[in-house]
């Protein structure tokens, strides 16, 4: 009896790490900071990395961003919807002033800090499939994966 169940955390264990190998972007990737490359696409965080360490969210699917092609960024954060304007060149972003639903979201919400992170990036870059967003001043860096899916509803305000 105690043999299947070391046999099943085994497979479980290998099928976890062959997974993370799997989705780990490339570091000897080739880098684009095409804008064409970021915009259009939905975007899902999947985390931070500061000098100060690491975080991410626990439900990556509620926090999205997505750059469309006419200079709006929808961001859906947590509880929240943002909308700001953006501009975007050869590795250079800027969001401008916001607009959003402004809920308070239950704790452990990490929207507050996305919200920030994101609308104060000032550089951008793909590699392997991510979109990476740069914080101002070596503050860090966010990585995205492309989104599944958008929310099913349209918030166009």
């Amino acid at each position: 009896m105690t043999r299947l169940p070391r046999t099943l955390a085994a497979l479980a264990a290998a099928t976890a790490l062959l997974a993370a190998c799997a989705t780990a972007p490339d570091p000897g990737a080739a880098r684009s900071t095409s804008p064409a490359a970021a915009v259009g696409t939905n975007w899902e965080w999947r985390g931070t990395a500061t000098p100060r360490g690491e975080y991410e969210p626990t439900v990556a699917r509620t926090y999205q961003l997505r750059l469309r092609s006419d200079g709006v960024a929808h961001i859906e954060s947590d509880c929240n919807f943002v909308r700001a304007r953006y501009e975007i060149s050869d590795g250079r972003i800027k969001f401008g002033p916001l607009s959003t639903s402004r809920q308070g979201c239950a704790p452990p919400s990490l929207g507050d800090v996305f919200i920030s992170d994101v609308t104060r990036s000032d550089a951008f870059y793909l590699q392997s499939g991510y979109l990476y967003l740069a914080l101002p001043g070596d503050a860090g860096q966010m990585r995205f994966v492309p989104a599944p899916f958008w929310p099913p509803y349209d918030w166009t305000w």
